[in-house]
C-alpha cells in the first residue's frame, strides 16, 4: 500500500512538472502537511465514524465520496483541471481513506498542489489575453453553469474556454461604460489578485478543504472547522453579542 501511495504521489508531481508554463509567473511552493494535521485528520475520522449521527465507516466507498467532494470543492466549475488531470487523479479515488488512517496526507496535498499550479497557469493565460483584445463582431456564446459539464479534453480546449471567459468579463465592463484601457487595467488587477491568493495559500487552507470534503461526504450539512476558522467564528459570536 505504501509503495502504491508513493507511486501515485510521484505521478502527480511529474504531471505537474510536465505542464507547459505560459509566462514568467512562478507557481507557489508545494504545500506539505503541518506536523499535527495527520493526527488531527485521524481524530476527526474517529469522531465521524463513531459519534456522528450518520456515522459511516472510513473505507474505499467513503474514499470515493471524499474524492468526488474534494474535486467538486476544488474545481466544481470545471475551469481548472483538464481531463488528463482527472484521469491522473483517479488513482487516488480509493486511497484517501488510507491517507487518513495511516496519517499520511501526502496524497490529498499533492492533489491540492496540482490544483494550485493549474490555477496559476489559468490566470496567467487570462492576463496574457488582455494584450490582444477581442473582436465582438463574431457571434459566440459561453456556458455559464459548468457543474455538469465535462472537464475540457485538452489544453487547447481549456484555453478556448478561458478565452471566452475573459471575453465575457471584458464585455460586461464594456457594457458598463468602461473604455478599453480601463477594462485592461481592471481585469489585469482582478486576475493578478487571484494569482496572489494562490500564492498565499497555506497548509491550513489545504487541510481545511480536504477535511471539509470528508465531513460533507458523510453528510452535506457537516463541516470541519479548523483552528483559524474556529477562532474567527468565536470572534464573530463575541461581537455579535455586543
Amino acid at each position: 500500500m505504501r509503495h502504491k501511495l508513493l507511486w501515485i504521489l510521484f505521478a502527480l508531481t511529474m504531471g505537474a512538472q510536465a505542464a507547459s508554463p505560459d509566462s514568467a509567473t512562478q507557481p507557489p511552493q508545494p504545500l506539505m502537511p503541518a506536523a499535527e494535521q495527520p493526527q488531527a485528520a485521524h481524530m476527526v475520522a474517529e469522531l465521524l465514524t463513531r459519534y456522528h449521527y450518520k456515522a459511516l465507516p472510513l473505507d474505499d466507498a467513503m474514499s470515493d465520496k471524499i474524492f468526488s467532494q474534494y474535486l467538486k470543492m476544488l474545481d466544481g466549475g470545471k475551469y481548472i483541471f483538464v481531463q488528463s488531470d482527472i484521469d491522473q487523479l483517479q488513482a487516488a479515488r480509493t486511497r484517501l481513506d488510507d491517507a487518513i488512517i495511516t496519517e499520511n496526507l501526502s496524497l490529498p496535498f499533492a492533489m491540492f498542489n496540482l490544483y494550485t499550479r493549474r490555477v496559476v497557469e489559468r490566470f496567467t493565460y487570462a492576463r496574457s489575453l488582455l494584450k490582444e483584445g477581442f473582436d465582438f463582431r463574431q457571434k459566440e456564446s459561453i456556458q455559464f453553469d459548468r457543474n455538469k459539464a465535462p472537464w475540457p479534453k485538452s489544453e487547447q480546449e481549456m484555453r478556448e474556454l478561458w478565452r471566452m471567459r475573459v471575453k465575457n468579463d471584458w464585455l460586461r465592463l464594456k457594457l458598463a461604460g468602461k473604455d478599453d484601457k480601463s477594462i485592461v487595467e481592471i481585469l489585469d488587477k482582478r486576475y493578478e489578485n487571484f494569482l496572489r491568493r494562490a500564492g498565499r495559500t497555506k497548509s491550513e487552507d489545504a487541510f481545511q478543504i480536504f477535511m471539509n470534503a470528508y465531513a460533507m461526504a458523510v453528510e452535506p450539512h457537516t463541516n470541519y472547522m479548523g483552528s483559524r476558522a474556529a477562532e474567527e467564528f468565536e470572534i464573530s459570536l463575541f461581537f455579535g453579542e455586543h
